[in-house]
């Protein structure tokens, strides 16, 4: 998806000041954009209190972090404690947050997620098999060396983040040109990866806002009827891209297909990706067609939700805003 947004945002020949993610999940979208100086500054939000609390404390607070990581206890008695603690404070919640995301099955943070290797520790993967302390420390000082060209961290209804970046600009405390990439909620499973999962009405209050929504933006989302129908009233614009990702612990890699949206001009097509034979138009959302692309994780630090892994289609993936260390 990293590579995408650039090529959109470079075929639109837009010259953003400003990237705001308004579902920033992983950010690793956002801080793509920031490692390919492609933007000034970015804005991340997310409802999740646990999820902003992490990107504030990555940027803002990385060597008390990191100094938790290093002496971390990485085993099923401090997992369940964490998962069991009703935390407050941002620095408690975020390292709750990056402690359960490399300790739980497919990094899903719901309160139904369990441990890798399950809580009787037999299965070849254990607890600890994705938290190698040396890598994670190094992405996490490799992401916050960006800290300057963060403007801020919000943990808000995605609404409302928006109303701010709004109110700042015209304030003139924000850059005026900007970007937004909105990577919500799937709309199929979305209940069992989110904590903060929407309904129908939910998806149905995004989409009636973005159609008067006037500043660029790039919507994803998974390919199902039910977004596709929401959104083809508008006449809206789709490419329907293939991810390639990494499916659980054992890195084996798979597939998945995904409905990217915008009200851009111009869609990228499968050629411009690098993948296909034959230029692809932006079209109406009812004749979408693939692209395909390479996921960027070089700065990963969060994973799944995020990084759509450990499940067979997309109907069963989601995270997410998409990391795996």
């Amino acid at each position: 998806m990293t590579g995408y947004v650039a090529r959109a945002v470079e075929q639109n020949n837009l010259l953003p000041e400003l990237f705001v993610e308004p579902f920033a999940g992983g950010a690793s979208v956002a801080i793509a954009q920031l490692y390919r100086g492609l933007v000034k500054k970015v804005i991340l939000n997310d409802r999740d209190p646990l999820i902003a609390a992490f990107w504030s404390t990555t940027f803002f607070d990385t060597d008390w972090l990191v100094e938790q990581v290093r002496n971390a206890t990485v085993s099923l008695e401090t997992w369940n404690r964490l998962k069991a603690q009703n935390l407050s404070g941002t620095r408690a919640l975020a390292f709750k947050c990056l402690f359960l995301n490399r300790t739980s099955f497919s990094g899903v943070l719901t309160d139904q997620a369990g441990p890798i290797g399950g809580q009787k520790q037999i299965s070849d993967y254990r607890i600890d098999c994705r938290f190698t302390k040396e890598t994670i420390i190094r992405r996490l000082e490799c992401v916050a060396s960006y800290r300057a060209r963060v403007a801020a961290v919000w943990n808000l209804p995605w609404q409302a983040a928006i109303a701010r970046v709004k109110r700042m600009q015209k304030q003139g405390t924000l850059p005026c040109t900007g970007v937004y990439f909105l990577d919500p909620p799937f709309y199929r499973k979305g209940r069992h990866l989110y904590k903060y999962h929407f309904d129908h009405s939910q998806h149905a209050a995004l989409r009636d806002y973005l159609m008067q929504f006037d500043e660029p933006w790039i919507l994803s989302y998974d390919s199902c009827p039910e977004i596709l129908s929401l959104y083809r009233e508008g006449g809206m614009r789709a490419s329907q891209v293939n991810l390639i990702y990494t499916a659980g612990q054992g890195g084996k890699k798979g597939s998945g297909k995904e409905l990217i949206i915008s009200n851009l001009p111009r869609m990228v097509s499968e050629l411009q990706m690098g993948v296909g034979r034959k230029a692809s138009k932006a079209i109406p959302i009812l004749e979408v067609q693939a692209a395909q692309e390479n996921m960027d994780s070089n700065a990963a630090v969060l994973s799944t939700r995020h990084q759509r892994h450990r499940f067979k289609d997309l109907t069963r993936l989601k995270s997410r805003r998409k990391m795996a260390v």
